[in-house]
């Protein structure tokens, strides 16, 4: 069976998305716990890759297993198995040729900037703290300049094999 979850996770304490050996990471703790209700090795794909840090609200990852189980089970079975800092909070069975990364129609980012003269212990971990006064006009105009159509090869690691750089910001 093929699976779409839906998941979140605070990403103070990962080491990003991506499985590396010895290092706690959001697809490494949701293969461990999908492992165990599957009774062996699974690969999970998400839609995209965040780094060290980095939270996420509604990331999309598709698995498949062989072992038949209802999409509630097996949101719970997770939710059981991994740190309160990651919820599955959303599992649906996936047509047998859905895959996260491949399937995926865009993403959204969300910045914020937590603008006071101190800094909010709440926002700590999910907001920049800037003092200073914000000329939130410029900042409007200067982001209009994102939209479009854009080669994003500057912001790539240098080794990086992925296809096509250039993405479109739509708002």
């Amino acid at each position: 069976m093929n699976f779409r979850l839906t998941i979140q996770y605070d990403g103070t304490e990962f080491h990003g998305w991506q499985a590396q050996e010895g290092r706690r990471t959001v697809q490494g703790e949701l293969e461990r716990a999908l492992s165990l209700v599957e009774g062996g090795e699974v690969v999970l794909h998400g839609a995209g890759r965040t780094d060290a840090g980095v939270h996420a609200e509604a990331q999309v990852a598709s698995v498949r297993l062989v072992r038949a189980i209802a999409p509630e089970k097996l949101r719970d079975a997770v939710n059981g198995n991994t740190g309160r800092d990651l919820r599955v909070f959303e599992v649906a069975e996936a047509a047998e040729e859905f895959h996260a990364r491949f399937d995926a129609k865009g993403k959204t980012y969300c910045y914020r900037v937590f603008n006071e003269r101190f800094a909010s212990p709440f926002w700590l971990r999910y907001a920049h703290h800037e003092s200073r006064r914000l000329d939130v006009e410029r900042m409007r105009a200067a982001a209009l300049l994102f939209l479009g159509e854009h080669d994003w090869t500057a912001f790539s690691a240098a080794r990086c094999d992925a296809g096509p750089r250039e993405r479109t910001v739509a708002r």
